[in-house]
């Protein structure tokens, strides 16, 4: 009977562990979701404020307001509507294996 709590910690912590680091995982991606439609959004003001279809400058301010830059970025200008995508490829982190499968984030950001 001595040694049973230590056998139950043993067994429980790690899944405890899997399943917190596995939440913070969940709430990076989404917290990195908003921030590319955030950098998104702010791309396409820019891109269509002043001179209209300006593609590079949009691309460059979502790259300034990312921080970084993002797996891919497009700008597509079609009619008056200039559409602004942002996409990237984030890890997942489970200890013990070196990130299974990789989560696609993308955002569109459409401005007129």
């Amino acid at each position: 009977m001595r040694g049973q709590a230590l056998l139950e910690f043993a067994i429980i912590t790690p899944l405890m562990l899997f399943i917190l680091l596995g939440g913070i995982s969940i709430g990076l991606i989404i917290l990195d979701r908003y921030e590319l439609q955030h950098a998104a959004t702010e791309g396409a003001i820019s891109g269509a404020d002043v001179h209209f279809g300006r593609c590079g400058e949009a691309i460059a301010v979502a790259n300034r307001v990312l921080g970084r830059r993002p797996g891919s970025a497009s700008c597509v200008v079609r009619g008056r509507v200039l559409e602004l995508s942002l996409s990237e490829s984030l890890p997942i982190f489970i200890p013990a294996l070196a990130n299974p499968f990789p989560i696609a984030v993308s955002s569109r950001a459409a401005l007129r």
